[in-house]
């Protein structure tokens, strides 16, 4: 009878053993994710090949895609087309992850959307410093809720302007 309840005890406290070291190894796991994310979120982007891109005023962002609408919905006017090319645009993971991060904590956030649109010159005077040119296809990555704009989980947080949120843009559009 000893020896059972010696065996019983060995085995409970076996698994406990076993138990308390998956947890450590879950626990580990989970702290070098974080250390990761930490690392590169407080990283710096190559700015040579990855420009990071930035969050910019939904005024302007919807100017930029309501341009884009306006030039290729009709898509007859093929000049403004080889003009306005791009192949891709992107982001350093950086300031994109920041931003995402920012809109998940800060926002009803639970989709992105990207859209595209077309350089005004609107947004080269707001930004004469970036790589823009008028009439250049580029992409905005706007936080949504549903199918409408993510709005800031506390009015008053956001810009000022509303409660709505702003796209990120300003990335490196190529070719």
């Amino acid at each position: 009878m000893k020896t059972k309840l010696t065996l019983a005890l060995l085995t409970v406290f076996s698994l406990a053993l076993m138990q308390s070291c998956r947890e450590q190894d879950d626990k580990k796991a989970y702290q070098s994710e974080l250390s990761r994310l930490n690392r590169l979120l407080n990283g710096k982007d190559d700015k040579t090949l990855y420009p990071g891109g930035q969050i910019v005023p939904r005024n302007l962002a919807m100017d930029c895609i309501r341009n884009y609408e306006k030039l290729y919905k009709p898509a007859l006017n093929t000049d403004a087309l080889q003009y306005a090319f791009a192949k891709d645009v992107s982001f350093g993971v950086n300031g994109l992850l920041k931003w995402m991060i920012n809109m998940k904590d800060s926002t009803n956030v639970d989709n992105i959307r990207v859209f595209y649109g077309v350089y005004t010159a609107d947004m080269l005077a707001q930004y004469p410093n970036r790589d823009i040119t008028p009439g250049r296809l580029t992409v905005f990555i706007w936080p949504y809720n549903g199918s409408k704009k993510a709005v800031y989980n506390n009015y008053g947080v956001g810009e000022g302007e509303s409660d709505t949120t702003s796209a990120f843009n300003l990335g490196n559009v190529l070719p």
